[in-house]
């Protein structure tokens, strides 16, 4: 947990939770899940960690074409700038803030939902639902994009509980 993060309970009354239904897990920063941060990152064992490590090697070595798979995934997401990463042939590439660690874990999710969940980022709520917006419920506890329910908790993915708790 990042140290801008407040813990608002006990995470020894979720660890059964955590350990069993978490091999790895981290926070959603958007709605497409196109960009995931480790301000939370729970690792469930050692091969979890050991199997994500050799995911980001291959991704810096290319090996099997990892990093041509990754941008090809991340174009849909953050393209186009010119003059961009890996640009195409108008010279159109992806935005160069886009290729991070937080791409890296949402490329990683996208290829394996069960070996790293998503932590549940906003309260149950009746959420308005609308075109515009996503299903804010499918983000929070119990909900569609999420792992086993941690309880009424929330993981804080952004700043939220420095403002709710004060820092």
């Amino acid at each position: 947990v990042e140290a801008d993060n407040l813990l608002f309970g006990h995470l020894t009354s979720i660890f059964d939770v955590l350990k069993n239904g978490y091999p790895l897990a981290a926070t959603p920063l958007n709605a497409n899940k196109s960009f995931i941060t480790a301000s939370v990152l729970w690792i469930g064992n050692l091969n979890a960690i050991i199997q994500f490590n050799d995911f980001l090697l291959g991704l810096g070595m290319q090996i099997n074409d990892s990093w041509k798979n990754y941008l090809k995934w991340l174009r849909q997401y953050a393209c186009c700038r010119h003059g961009g990463v890996d640009p195409d042939k108008y010279g159109n590439g992806i935005k160069p803030f886009a290729v991070n660690e937080m791409s890296m874990l949402a490329y990683y999710h996208s290829l394996y939902p069960h070996l790293l969940k998503l932590l549940p980022v906003v309260p149950v709520h009746n959420y308005l639902l609308n075109r515009f917006v996503c299903n804010m419920s499918d983000f929070g506890p119990g909900g569609t994009e999420v792992g086993p329910d941690t309880g009424n908790g929330i993981w804080d993915a952004n700043s939220w509980g420095q403002h709710i708790g004060g820092t």
